[in-house]
């Protein structure tokens, strides 16, 4: 079987995928990072397995913790061997950091949108990723009443039972 390689820019948006993750975390909002892994999956990661999303999602911890820097623990960090890899990940991390301090409604405005320049089909996937996002009430968004997180768990159930599947 013929071992289909990262390209760059897969590299560089699972990077992004898991800045946006590592905020998520920061502000309380775990339970997202199937969400966002999904939606990158079907818009910008040549719809990579479930599997090599979350070995790639490892390796990024793993560049992390080797420079001390606070990595999502929902990926236990996996060794990497390229050399060329893990200097890409570092990279594409260090230039992408300052997704870190978004706020999410510029998150899902800037990352978790359909842009203009995606040439695909977009499948169900994708729609129904979008549509999570874009109608997620974010507790922290001023404004709002206070969301439970059982409330965002029932989504992400709605979502799970719907149409979506990897």
């Amino acid at each position: 079987m013929k071992r289909n390689l990262w390209t760059d820019n897969e590299l560089e948006n699972s990077v992004i995928a898991y800045i946006i993750i590592l905020n998520f975390l920061s502000n309380d909002l775990s339970g997202l990072e199937e969400e966002v892994l999904r939606l990158f999956q079907v818009s910008k990661l040549n719809n990579r397995s479930k599997e090599s999303l979350h070995i790639r999602m490892s390796n990024i911890s793993y560049c992390l913790k080797k420079r001390e820097i606070n990595f999502a623990s929902t990926f236990s960090p996996l060794y990497i061997s390229s050399e060329s890899i893990k200097k890409k990940l570092n990279l594409f991390y260090d230039n992408n950091s300052y997704i870190l301090n978004m706020s999410f409604d510029d998150i899902v405005d800037n990352f978790l949108s359909i842009t203009s320049n995606t040439n695909k089909n977009i499948d169900t996937d994708y729609l129904a990723a979008k549509d999570f996002f874009e109608n997620f009430d974010n507790p922290k968004k001023e404004n709002s009443k206070k969301l439970k997180g059982d409330n965002i768990f029932s989504k992400l159930n709605e979502l799970n039972n719907s149409q979506l599947s990897y």
